[in-house]
C-alpha cells in the first residue's frame, strides 16, 4: 500500500469587500475623524485649537461659546498666507448661521485688511486661488475696496477660475510638476475637496470631483500599504526615514482605504467634510497587491524660466510595484 502526505484542505480565497462594505467602513472612519477634531479640545480651554477645530464643531453643531472665543483670538493675528486661507474658508462654509453676526462681519473684513501672499509653488497657487474663488463666491458683488487684492468679487473669481482650470488642464495633459509627493499630496487634495464641497458652479464642482479621482488614482497605483512608492518630485528627509509619518500619503490612505494607522491631519479633515466618497475602484487599486506589476507614467518638470528651451520638459516614470 502506498503512502502519501496528508495536506490540509486549501483555504478558500478571501472574499473581496463589496462596494457597500467599503463605503460603510469609509463612513465610519470619516465620522471618527470629524469627531476627533470636534472633541479634542475641552470647552474650558481657550488657549488651543485652530480654525479646523472650529470648522469641525460647526459641522457637528457643537460650537457653543468656545468657537466664538477661539475665533476672536485667532483672528486677532492672522498669519500663514495661503495656509491661512483654506482653513479660514472651511470655517466660513461650515457656519450655517451659528456664529454671531459680529463675528461674521469680522471674518468678512479680514479679506480686506489681511493680505495673504500668493506664494511661488504649484501647491501654493492651487490653495490660494481655490480659497480666493470660494471667498469671492461667498461675498459677491463687492467692490475692490472690500478686498485685499483691490479687485472686485467678480474680478477675483474670474482670475481664480481661469488659473484653476488652466492648472487642471495642464495636470491632466502633461502631469504635475510637484508629482507623487508623500508630503504635498494633501495640499492638492485639499483645494479640490473644497471646490467639490462648496463651488456653486456645477461645472467647477464636477471638475473638482474628477481631479480628486485623478489625483487619488495616481497615488493609489504606486502605494504599498498606504506608503508612496516610486520616484517623487518633492520629499523631505524625515519622510524617507519614517515614511508612515509623511503627512500627505499615510493619513490619506487611512481615511480612504483604511490600510494605515490612524493619523489625523487638518487636510484629511477637509476631505472628510467635503462629502467626497471614493469610488470602489480606487480602493481596489490601492490595496490589491496579489501580483506585481509595472506602472508607467508621464509627468513634467516644474516651470523652467531660464537655461531651457522647454518650459515643462517631460518626465518618464517607471515603477515596479
Amino acid at each position: 500500500m502506498g503512502c502519501g502526505l496528508l495536506l490540509p484542505p486549501a483555504a478558500a480565497p478571501a472574499r473581496q469587500a463589496t462596494p457597500g462594505d467599503l463605503d460603510r467602513a469609509f463612513q465610519a472612519r470619516r465620522d471618527s475623524l470629524i469627531t476627533y477634531f470636534a472633541t479634542r479640545i475641552p470647552d474650558d480651554d481657550l488657549s488651543r485649537g485652530g480654525y479646523l477645530d472650529v470648522a469641525a464643531r460647526l459641522y457637528r453643531g457643537t460650537c457653543g461659546t468656545w468657537c466664538v472665543a477661539r475665533l476672536d483670538s485667532l483672528m486677532a493675528h492672522p498669519r500663514g498666507d495661503m495656509f491661512w486661507m483654506y482653513p479660514f474658508v472651511t470655517v466660513m462654509y461650515n457656519d450655517r448661521g451659528t456664529l454671531p453676526e459680529a463675528t461674521r462681519r469680522r471674518m468678512r473684513d479680514l479679506w480686506r485688511t489681511y493680505t495673504p501672499y500668493r506664494g511661488d509653488t504649484e501647491n501654493h497657487w492651487a490653495l490660494y486661488y481655490t480659497s480666493l474663488y470660494l471667498a469671492a463666491q461667498q461675498y459677491p458683488g463687492e467692490p475692490g475696496s472690500s478686498w485685499f487684492t483691490g479687485k472686485s468679487s467678480e474680478e477675483n473669481m474670474a482670475e481664480a477660475r481661469d488659473y484653476l482650470i488652466a492648472w487642471m488642464d495642464l495636470t491632466t495633459r502633461r502631469g504635475q510638476g510637484e508629482y507623487d509627493s508623500p508630503h504635498y499630496l494633501r495640499v492638492y487634495l485639499t483645494p479640490m475637496a473644497l471646490l467639490y464641497a462648496y463651488a456653486e458652479d456645477p461645472a467647477m464642482r464636477q471638475r473638482a470631483r474628477m481631479m480628486l479621482d485623478y489625483l487619488l488614482a495616481d497615488f493609489a497605483a504606486e502605494s504599498l500599504d498606504g506608503l508612496s512608492g516610486g520616484a517623487h518630485s518633492r520629499i523631505y528627509e524625515r519622510e524617507v526615514i519614517r515614511p508612515f509619518r509623511a503627512p500627505g500619503a499615510a493619513p490619506t490612505a487611512w481615511l480612504l482605504f483604511g490600510n494605515t494607522p490612524f493619523q489625523p491631519t487638518g487636510e484629511t479633515l477637509i476631505l472628510a467634510l467635503s462629502g467626497y466618497r471614493p469610488p470602489p475602484i480606487l480602493h481596489y487599486i490601492a490595496t490589491d497587491r496579489r501580483a506585481p506589476y509595472v506602472h508607467r507614467e508621464l509627468k513634467r518638470t516644474r516651470h523652467r524660466i531660464r537655461y531651457s528651451r522647454e518650459r515643462n520638459a517631460p518626465v518618464y516614470k517607471y515603477t515596479y510595484v
